[in-house]
């Protein structure tokens, strides 16, 4: 794939994007080319994914262009992906484009905890003082979805409490130590 980009297709500019898309096969038919870039641009991202994380395409844009140049895995990714738009039906596409997403926030308890800890040696006494140190402590939530009941459960074990603020209330189960401010994007 080189060091091509997914773009998005504007009317007059159709067939500029078209040459864009090439596969790492050969040349592709100019029907699956025009399906490619209609599924790259319906996503609202340049990687043809849903922007679930962020809620904000023009900083995938700005993430994307920053790395594909600098980043041989984001190329492999995408070569993946636009394969996937190519070959897929429309229902498998679909599918393949709510996989990520069913899976955002899984790890949380994992990520703030051993992954951050590993990397920032300041991060696990951090989470410890409301216990080791017997003192309140109280985290700021905010975010265009709410704080899942993973890492709300983790938080809290750990003593602290929070304020979340966003559209939706957290999840039930530790209301008495997290404090909702309803706020919509």
């Amino acid at each position: 794939m080189g060091k091509s980009k997914a773009k998005e297709v504007a009317p007059d500019d159709d067939d500029e994007a078209l040459e864009e898309i090439t596969s790492v096969e050969g040349k592709w038919s100019l029907e699956e080319r025009q399906r490619v870039a209609e599924r790259i641009e319906a996503s609202g991202t340049p990687l043809g994914l849903p922007d679930a994380a962020f809620d904000a395409p023009s900083m995938v844009q700005d993430a994307y262009d920053a790395m594909i140049q600098k980043s041989p895995g984001v190329e492999v990714m995408m070569e993946a992906i636009l394969q996937a738009a190519r070959r897929m039906d429309a229902e498998n596409w679909q599918r393949f484009q709510q996989i990520p997403l069913l899976h955002v926030h899984q790890d949380d308890s994992t990520v703030h905890s051993n992954l951050f800890a590993q990397n920032e040696p300041s991060w696990r006494p951090l989470l410890q003082r409301p216990k080791k140190r017997k003192q309140s402590c109280a985290f700021l939530h905010m975010g265009t979805a709410p704080m899942t009941p993973v890492l709300a459960d983790f938080l809290t074990k750990l003593g602290w409490s929070g304020i979340c603020v966003g559209p939706m209330k957290p999840p039930p189960g530790n209301e008495d130590l997290l404090q909702f401010v309803h706020l919509d994007p």
